[in-house]
């Protein structure tokens, strides 16, 4: 089995019952749980069957063959904005923030190269945007605050920015995320 497999509820469905698969399927669909909605509990909260939210997400996240990477929480916004039946989870302001912050501290946890900074801001926001930076020390956590943008630009997709100090951050350009 792809270890790829282990993300799908689907696949964890088909899988014959005690089986050292369906249980490391069962494992990992934990893990994913607990990282989408630990930093989103207004997500969870609201959301009227936050399992068969979350089961058809990662099911089509396992089609879609992207990487679990920093954009998840992205790319279930997105996913929700999709979901004529989640819309008005997409629309809340307090879980697009919850969203927004989550990926910024998974960048901040995961990236490896030298960047110190990240610029986030959703699709949709204009004013706003969320300002991230990495551990200054192993005695501290990352940062992820809302910012003010002093240029008001309308996000026409999910946009960030990557940086070294706050000063090149502020003179980078915006790269979007591909949307599907």
């Amino acid at each position: 089995m792809k270890i790829a497999a282990y993300h799908s509820p689907a696949i964890m469905k088909s899988l014959p019952e005690m089986s050292a698969e369906r249980t490391q399927t069962i494992l990992s669909l934990r893990v994913f749980w607990h990282r989408i909605f630990d930093p989103c509990p207004t997500l969870e909260s609201s959301a009227l069957d936050a399992r068969e939210l979350f089961e058809s997400f990662m099911d089509d996240e396992y089609e879609s063959g992207r990487p679990y990477d920093w954009t998840l929480h992205l790319r279930l916004l997105d996913w929700l904005r999709s979901q004529k039946k989640h819309l008005s989870l997409a629309t809340n302001k307090e879980i697009q923030l919850e969203m927004a912050a989550a990926a910024a501290y998974s960048w901040c946890t995961s990236d490896l190269s030298n960047s110190l900074c990240l610029l986030l801001q959703l699709k949709g926001w204009r004013e706003t945007a969320i300002h991230a930076v990495k551990y200054k020390s192993i005695f501290s956590a990352p940062t992820c605050v809302l910012v003010e943008l002093e240029q008001t630009i309308l996000a026409k997709s999910h946009q960030f920015k990557i940086a070294s100090n706050k000063k090149e951050l502020l003179a980078a350009t915006w790269q979007r995320l591909p949307e599907d």
